[in-house]
C-alpha cells in the first residue's frame, strides 16, 4: 500500500511533497509538451495531496489538510 509505506517514513511532510513536485514538474518540463505537463503534473499534485492528507491523518489525528495547506 502506497500510503502504508509513506506513512512508515520518519520526517516525511510537506515541505518534502513540494519539492518532489518541483523536480517532478522540471522533468516533465525537459520531456513533454505544456498540455501533457500540465495533465500528468496535476494527476502528480493530486496523488501528492492525498498521501499528504493520509499523513497528517495517521500521525496527528486531525481531519486532514486545510485548503490552505493543499499543494498547488
Amino acid at each position: 500500500s502506497p500510503m502504508a509505506k509513506h506513512i512508515a517514513i520518519a520526517g516525511l511532510d510537506r515541505s518534502l511533497f513540494v519539492r518532489w513536485l518541483d523536480l517532478f514538474g522540471a522533468t516533465l518540463d525537459e520531456l513533454g509538451s505544456a498540455e501533457a505537463r500540465d495533465h500528468v503534473h496535476a494527476s502528480a499534485r493530486m496523488i501528492a495531496n492525498s498521501l499528504l492528507n493520509g499523513i497528517i491523518i495517521q500521525r496527528e489525528g486531525s481531519i486532514g489538510l486545510r485548503a490552505a495547506e493543499a499543494l498547488s
